[in-house]
């Protein structure tokens, strides 16, 4: 169970857009190749279109978007700010959620065919390194904590913390 999955859910009990990150990712690593000298020009081109667009959009309509948000990286603290300075255009308020996975069920997760297939992160040090734990910087309270294994059970509390 990753971000994009519980995004999905949350978002369509929310009745919201959902924009998955890899969306964006997808384009440049393609385009231009993982490690390719273009990747993040690219990327933050797309980018900055995609939220040229959403940002056009009515501030009735709700988006879920996602973002794996690393540790000590200049570029993560860019990609949040674009988030952050979105949310202010349109005049809607920002509601961050964090999920936390423990470090057995990343390496499971990060070394999955599905993965491997797609071209995503491998590597289950790369991934523990990069990992951020802002979690626990920003709870306030536990109305908005769930742990499980699927989808079905984090993502009501997630919804029901903005819909009750």
């Amino acid at each position: 169970m990753g971000k994009r999955t519980i995004g999905m859910v949350v978002a369509d009990r929310l009745g919201a857009r959902f924009i998955h990150n890899h969306l964006l990712h997808d384009v440049a690593i393609c385009c231009a190749g993982y490690e390719g000298a273009h990747r993040w020009a690219l990327y933050e081109r797309v980018r900055a279109a995609a939220y040229e667009i959403l940002a056009l959009q009515p501030t009735t309509e709700t988006f879920v978007m996602t973002n794996a948000l690393c540790r000590d990286t200049p570029r993560e603290d860019l990609a949040w700010s674009h988030v952050v300075n979105l949310a202010i255009q349109r005049g809607v308020p920002l509601v961050p959620v964090v999920l936390e996975a423990l470090p057995e069920e990343n390496k499971r997760r990060v070394q999955s065919e599905n993965r491997i297939a797609s071209g995503k992160l491998t590597d289950a040090a790369a991934l523990e390194s990069m990992a951020w734990g802002l979690a626990s910087a920003i709870r306030r309270d536990g109305r908005g904590m769930a742990r499980g294994t699927r989808p079905e059970w984090p993502a009501p509390v997630i919804s029901n913390y903005f819909v009750p």
